[in-house]
């Protein structure tokens, strides 16, 4: 079964012990680790700071930076660790030029700038390229906080693919599923799901979003206050979000997107699979989306791949975690 390679330096390394390699889709970065143990006095010279591409078959699943190398030997026996992070570390971790003033640019352009600046590699995909009025940064705030500052205001998102590029755009809320999810009941020889964990809440839910703001610009000082109500609450709950809006249009537009992002919480899925490939050739990733069949959960209908988790262990072999949401909701 095809496991997660480490490329760096040069070398391909596959003899780990036990790996994990999660991309979670509401995270700024994502995260690595691998372990593995050498005889004889063959320990690979792995060093931190280094660059790393991992894969799973021919397909690259994520770019990023080596953070700590911990090695450990005993009799003869040597053991190593090994962990990272992708592009999204980059821009999580290095700070924002304090010079840096945009007015009249393209998306695109402010995009690029900051990914050149942090020597991100890849391209730079837009789904749509906008003009943005005017953009600064604030004191003390990291690139990835103002790339995802900026793009918030033109409604779009931000995250990392797993050949490094700095994708802006939106997640699909429609389209053909990669794959599908099937699970029986009594269970049967086609199902593919080793185990779930379905959750159901209204914690972290509203029953009306209203957003307020007030803007100073040439034409003087004005207030917006917009509120967004989900017919589908359980419960009462209203929430205020306090927001840099220049109208009552993008008041609204933020109140409903961040409010069906709240709904998009009541109902979260955790579903593993033996593997890594939905396909072969073709690693689970986030943002695909894929048709989940559930007999147990009483469950059909295609949802979208927020967060995957590649790992191996001697007792547990190769395995896939997903976290899947509605997309209707998360990709608002």
């Amino acid at each position: 079964m095809t496991s997660v390679k480490l490329s760096l330096d040069g070398e391909l390394y596959s003899r780990w012990s036990e790996y994990s390699v999660a991309t979670d889709l509401r995270r700024s970065s994502s995260t690595w680790s691998l372990k593995g143990r050498w005889s004889g006095g063959t320990t690979p010279r792995l060093e931190a700071g280094g660059i790393a591409t991992l894969w799973v078959g021919d397909e690259r699943v994520l770019w990023g930076r080596v953070g700590d190398v911990v090695t450990q030997s005993s009799r003869g026996q040597s053991r190593v660790e090994i962990a990272g992070r992708d592009g999204g570390g980059l821009l999580t971790d290095c700070a924002a030029r304090l010079d840096w003033r945009w007015r009249q640019a393209q998306l695109r352009t402010i995009a690029e700038e900051i990914r050149n600046y942090v020597g991100l590699p890849g391209a730079t995909v837009l789904d749509e390229d906008q003009v943005v009025q005017a953009a600064r940064v604030e004191l003390g705030e990291s690139c990835w906080s103002l790339l995802e500052r900026v793009a918030k205001a033109a409604g779009a998102r931000l995250w990392i693919e797993p050949a490094g590029a700095l994708h802006v755009g939106e997640y699909p809320t429609s389209g053909e599923s990669v794959g599908t999810l099937r699970r029986s009941s009594p269970a049967a020889s086609h199902d593919n799901v080793v185990e779930s964990r379905v959750v159901r809440s209204v914690e972290s839910s509203w029953s009306e979003v209203t957003v307020v703001g007030d803007h100073r610009g040439d034409s003087g000082h004005a207030h917006f206050n917009q509120t967004w109500y989900d017919l589908t609450a359980p419960t009462f709950k209203p929430g205020v979000l306090v927001e840099d809006v220049k109208s009552n249009a993008e008041a609204l537009a933020v109140a409903t997107r961040e409010g069906r992002r709240a709904r998009a919480r009541r109902f979260e899925l955790r579903y593993t699979v033996h593997g890594h490939e939905v396909a072969p050739g073709v690693p689970w990733a986030p943002a695909q989306l894929v048709h989940l069949a559930d007999e147990v959960e009483d469950i059909d209908e295609q949802l979208l791949v927020v967060a995957r988790t590649f790992s191996y262990s001697r007792r547990m072999g190769t395995r896939t975690e997903l976290v899947l949401l509605r997309p209707g909701d998360f990709g608002a």
